[in-house]
């Protein structure tokens, strides 16, 4: 068993510390709105605003957008390790990962502009 390059240590270390922070930032955000729906007795849910209206909801404290906001954030979060790991790769000079990361992050943003049509 060879050991363990720096770059790959590094690697898995903020591809995972990225991972764990953005899942907690979620999670944060949809207990919050969750817990702001209970206490309000907001009843008036309604669909999930477009993402331009998501930001001018939040500011008026709307909790449908606060879990809206939640959710776009853990949608995000597999983006952050991709990018470390493709400048890891390009560090490396290691162009079959470094195409693989690339053509992953593509796939995810495409998906990403999908979803949000």
């Amino acid at each position: 068993m060879k050991p363990r390059k720096l770059s790959e240590d590094l690697l898995s270390d903020w591809a995972s510390f990225s991972l764990k922070l953005g899942i907690t930032v979620s999670l944060l955000f949809i207990v919050t709105g969750l817990v702001w729906t209970g206490i309000s007795g907001f009843s008036d849910i309604e669909v999930t605003p477009r993402l331009t209206h998501v930001i001018h909801e939040i500011l008026q404290l709307n909790p449908t957008a606060i879990i809206s906001l939640g959710i776009l954030i853990l949608l995000i979060t597999p983006i952050p390790p991709i990018i470390i790991a493709m400048i890891t790769f390009l560090m490396d000079n290691n162009r079959l990962y470094l195409g693989i990361s690339i053509t992953l992050l593509c796939i995810l943003i495409f998906s990403f502009i999908i979803a949000m049509i």
